[in-house]
């Protein structure tokens, strides 16, 4: 029986993995796994916001090709739609929200584990609309709220975080995850499978577990991730103010974060590798974290380095380590599943990761990835699809070993040496003329191939999809 597990990680950069030469000891056990399999160093997401690199992992499609619609729909194929035509038995465990079965990301999933917060999220997804609590009804909300500028905190936070303390210890949501999952591994021994986990660490709020901080610092840590995410949905570039102090503090409570889902991988990986026979297991983030290096404190906005730059392990049977130093796109991981089961690619774009020319040869070419937000709050998920609701702040990036050229619908372009300048501080567009030029001209061909791109599905794919889409996801039960 043959098996693939992706297990990704939320906001996850790169340049914070110990494998990859980060100072702190942040990964002790992917530091053993990117030792057995393959590690590509210079993986690039499509985006810098969770659905629309999904979007790219699950469809190989660009985020911007369908005109900034970033979730399944029943014009695009997913890889769990093919794999459960192939046969194989689906199952994913994701933290909800923008990665709702409401959104169409259960599509082709026969067991699809969300959020404790989805059925209150229903009435909000159909109607694109705020779905009003209780605490709403009666106004609770505008006390919470002041109690939040009096103390500069989040009251709502600091309250679950004090409760969650004292309380008797209990599993973590990451924790059940791992649980459901090995529960359903257990279930579907004799079959072949296709697992998908979502870990929501480390996205901010940065809390840690209780093994890791006293009771007398919850205030302090409630307090600078309250000042870290004021205001979020609607801030600009910039708007963000932290001391030096501040920032180091953020940077290791997110440290601490990757430590904590570093050891779930390992973990799970252990206890898999115990029951499994034939089992593959590709390890990535979705994109990566701002730390203020071009004013950025979070993700979702700007398509530099240290957001779209997200570690990519693969290790299983008849793999050996190896190093891939070529820029690559997570948008290449349908095929590369298919290439590693040996089953057809179906239509399906990209490469395959395990074909050395075809990396090589993309590499040359560029990694392009995709934005079309000034502000966090640019996106509406009305009937059930995610949209990028401003086309005037589209935004390309094109990666490739030595260069990073970024182009702006409105906005200056922007020209990188990644060789000796790998935190991309120094613009060389106005220096480098003949290189920017040659960028611009390549994603304007990518974006005059985005307009005319359409994605139909073959007659006969359609009609076995919709059979699966007649089978509801159902939850699992333990």
């Amino acid at each position: 029986m043959k098996s693939v597990i992706l297990l990704t990680i939320e906001c996850l950069r790169a340049d914070h993995m110990h494998f990859m030469g980060y100072h702190k000891r942040t990964t002790p056990n992917l530091d053993t796994f990117a030792k057995e399999g393959i590690v590509y160093t210079n993986t690039m997401s499509t985006s810098p916001w969770t659905p629309g690199s999904f979007f790219s992992i699950f469809t190989s499609l660009y985020p911007l090709m369908r005109g900034g619609t970033i979730s399944p729909t029943d014009q695009t194929i997913t890889l769990a739609e093919c794999l459960r035509i192939e046969g194989y038995k689906t199952a994913a465990f994701a933290p909800g929200g923008w990665l709702s079965p409401l959104l169409g990301w259960g599509r082709g999933f026969e067991v699809y584990e969300s959020s404790v917060r989805e059925k209150s999220e229903k009435k909000r997804v159909k109607k694109s609309l705020p779905q009003k609590t209780i605490a709403q009804r009666f106004k609770i909300h505008e006390l919470f709220s002041q109690f939040d500028r009096i103390l500069n905190v989040s009251t709502k936070d600091l309250i679950f975080q004090y409760r969650n303390y004292r309380a008797p210890k209990q599993q973590t949501r990451e924790q059940l995850k791992n649980q459901k999952a090995l529960f359903w591994l257990n279930k579907n021994l004799n079959e072949n499978k296709f697992l998908w986990i979502h870990y929501l660490q480390p996205h901010e709020p940065y809390y840690p577990t209780r093994e890791y901080v006293s009771f007398s610092q919850i205030f302090k840590i409630c307090k600078l991730n309250y000042k870290a995410m004021r205001n979020q949905a609607k801030r600009e570039i910039g708007d963000v103010k932290l001391s030096n102090k501040e920032l180091n503090e953020l940077i290791a409570l997110y440290d601490q974060q990757i430590i904590t889902v570093d050891g779930l991988i390992g973990e799970l990986i252990t206890k898999i590798r115990s029951l499994e026979g034939e089992t593959y297991f590709i390890i990535t983030g979705d994109h990566g974290q701002g730390f203020m290096e071009h004013g950025i404190l979070g993700h979702g906005l700007e398509l530099y380095n240290e957001i779209i730059h997200t570690p990519l392990i693969i290790l299983g049977p008849h793999i050996t380590h190896k190093k891939i130093e070529s820029v690559v796109s997570l948008r290449n991981i349908p095929l590369t599943v298919f290439s590693l089961l040996n089953i057809k690619p179906y239509r399906f774009s990209g490469i395959s990761l395990l074909n050395k020319q075809q990396v090589e040869e993309q590499a040359k070419y560029g990694i392009i990835s995709e934005a079309s937000r000034n502000i966090r709050n640019q996106v509406s998920m009305k009937g059930g699809v995610v949209n990028y609701t401003n086309p005037q702040a589209k935004k390309w990036a094109i990666t490739t070993n030595k260069w990073k050229f970024i182009f702006r619908k409105k906005g200056k372009m922007e020209l990188y040496n990644r060789e000796r300048d790998p935190k991309e501080t120094i613009d060389v567009s106005k220096v480098q003329k003949n290189i920017a030029r040659t960028f611009e001209n390549k994603i304007k061909a990518h974006i005059n191939f985005e307009d005319n791109a359409s994605t139909p599905v073959r007659s006969k794919l359609r009609w076995k999809i919709m059979q699966l889409k007649r089978r509801k996801n159902t939850k699992l039960k333990l």
